[in-house]
């Protein structure tokens, strides 16, 4: 009966859903090397921005690839679970 009582008034953990995140990737190349930018917006207007400059030459789907792994790594960080990312290059990004 103790066991019931307090149950009945010990809260309950809470329920975390895993809400979306999502992540937007952009680059530029030219000859003097490339760069990638990466927006990445979680829930409740959460907005973080981050900008890479490479001191290499890369072509578009390379720097793409980057911003995509940079991405990745900041939503790891702040630990995000669900990323859904948006590219403008036809790179497969699910």
């Amino acid at each position: 009966m103790l066991a019931d009582f307090a149950n009945e008034f010990h809260p309950a953990p809470p329920q975390f859903e895993q809400e979306w995140w999502a992540m937007h990737v952009d680059n530029s190349s030219n000859r003097h090397g490339g760069g990638v930018g990466v927006i990445l917006e979680g829930p409740n207007g959460v907005v973080m921005a981050q900008s890479l400059h490479f001191g290499f030459n890369a072509t578009c789907n390379q720097a793409e690839y980057e911003a995509i792994l940079v991405g990745l790594r900041l939503a790891k960080e702040v630990g995000a679970q669900r990323v859904q990312c948006r590219s403008h290059s036809k790179i497969i990004v699910e």
